[in-house]
């Protein structure tokens, strides 16, 4: 459903693997992820990540290094967010960062 969305916006792709994952990418950069263990990860400013974090809806991903990614999250099973409006905060924040 999330890629279905995200596939009629121009620059989005749905491409490769990011991090061992099916990725969302805008210009080339993943901004949302589904993980091999269907884990929802998104790409957020570093200050909403750890909003999300303590709110209790989301964790620090970790890509298998064995330290958090600091502006990624892992979306809660149980959390009430809803994965497009954040994919679509996400895609807003990558997509500003690759113009740069």
């Amino acid at each position: 459903m999330v890629s279905q969305h995200f596939g009629t916006i121009e620059n989005v792709r749905q491409e490769g693997t990011g991090f061992g994952s099916s990725a969302l990418k805008v210009n080339g950069c993943i901004f949302a992820m589904l993980t091999s263990r269907s884990e929802f990860v998104v790409e957020l400013p570093r200050a909403r990540v750890e909003a999300l974090i303590r709110s209790g809806d989301g964790r620090a991903y970790d890509a298998g290094k064995g330290r958090p990614m600091k502006e990624w999250l892992v979306i809660r099973p149980d959390s009430v967010i809803e994965w497009v409006s954040i994919g679509q905060e996400a895609l807003a924040f990558v997509a500003g960062q690759s113009r740069r």
